[in-house]
């Protein structure tokens, strides 16, 4: 399929310098030059990553089982940081209030 047809859900391949990207779109806009927003497969801890693909470039989408591995893999990551950053937060706000109390 073509990049101009990806849609919010959707898990894709898109081969860059003959490297497989595995990636969970959750936003698209554009046509011609589609933007899109995603969690990368191989690197969805750090969050959600902003991406552009020529419209007519040719993508892979991923179904079945595949899929459903793709994304558990994600979630799996995306939690861990979760927990990463909330004991962040805890951290810095022990820190102002320790400020405080001086």
């Amino acid at each position: 399929m073509k990049a101009s047809e990806i849609k919010p859900g959707m898990v894709v391949n898109i081969k860059r310098n003959n490297v497989n990207d595995f990636c969970l779109i959750t936003a698209v806009k554009g046509r011609m030059e589609v933007e899109y927003t995603h969690l990368d497969y191989q690197d969805s801890y750090n969050g959600l990553l902003i991406g552009s693909i020529k419209g007519n470039t040719e993508i892979q989408v991923i179904n079945g089982k595949k899929r459903q591995y793709i994304i558990d893999k994600i979630k799996e990551d995306v939690f861990r940081s979760l927990h990463d950053t909330e004991n962040i937060i805890d951290t810095i706000r022990l820190i102002e209030a320790m400020q405080k109390k001086k």
